[in-house]
């Protein structure tokens, strides 16, 4: 898909694509396939340009996002600062909004180690009470053992308003870890369900969510004493964020290294 940009780019010039559209596709591109580094030169480049409103959020969005899995919190920050002064028209969406408060206060809770604030947005009553951010709000709280009292998923299923399946793939490995967080028998017939659901991590659509669903399917092998599968999970969380950090670290969620245990199961 990026060659073929390229290609139209060289043939048709700023005629089919403004130079912002064109540098956050390529961005948006690169980070579909875990290429953070790469995402940031383009999203950088965008945000160089002119650029409509929209576009313009979703490079700020991904900015911010891709800064924080690259573990340049500094300059996260500096986007989330200057936002208000970014756009000629102060008119946000409210996806955006949502999206800009999320990340922002991942940040947050990263620097002050506490996903209390994180979750506290998730409540019934909260900003963030929606299906997508209800699952990763559940996939924060998996990882960090986070205490503080948060709705199961099939609780959360009977609220009428909220559509926790619309990513079948996400929803179905978030149950599943739920599940084993709740049911500590990790039979030969449930790991093998637990494999497929493993297997599928690496065609979720973004490398946040693939590095969530690994470190917190981890946590919980490990706290099940499962040491030889948890390896095996936590050897692809190590190796994404390898990758998304281009050498630099091993934890790019940067909620803390994940040990290393010789335990078969």
């Amino acid at each position: 898909a990026a060659w073929s940009l390229n290609l139209a780019r060289s043939c048709h010039g700023n005629n089919l694509y403004s130079k912002a559209h064109d540098a956050l596709s390529q961005g948006l591109r690169q980070l579909s396939i875990n290429n953070v580094t790469t995402a940031i030169y383009y999203l950088e480049s965008a945000a160089e340009e002119s650029m409509d409103q929209a576009d313009l959020e979703k490079t700020m969005i991904q900015l911010i996002r891709c800064y924080r899995l690259a573990k340049d919190y500094a300059s996260a920050r500096k986007v989330i600062d200057e936002y208000p002064f970014r756009s000629a028209s102060d008119q946000f969406s409210k996806k955006f909004l949502l999206e800009f408060e999320w990340e922002k206060k991942i940040l947050l809770c990263l620097n002050e180690k506490d996903f209390s604030p994180l979750l506290e947005l998730c409540r019934r009553e909260g900003s963030h009470c929606l299906g997508s951010y209800l699952l990763e709000a559940n996939l924060w709280k998996y990882s960090t053992q986070d205490r503080s009292p948060f709705p199961k998923l099939r609780t959360v299923q009977q609220y009428p308003a909220i559509n926790l399946s619309q990513d079948k793939n996400f929803y179905k490995i978030v149950m599943t870890i739920e599940d084993i967080h709740d049911d500590r028998k990790l039979n030969h017939a449930r790991l093998e369900k637990i494999g497929q659901v493993f297997a599928n991590i690496a065609h979720l659509s973004s490398p946040d969510k693939k590095l969530l669903s690994y470190y917190a399917l981890s946590k919980q092998l490990f706290l099940n004493q499962a040491y030889s599968f948890y390896q095996i999970c936590a050897h692809a969380y190590r190796s994404l964020s390898w990758t998304v950090t281009d050498g630099y670290s091993n934890d790019a969620l940067g909620i803390g290294t994940l040990g290393e245990r010789k335990n078969v199961f």
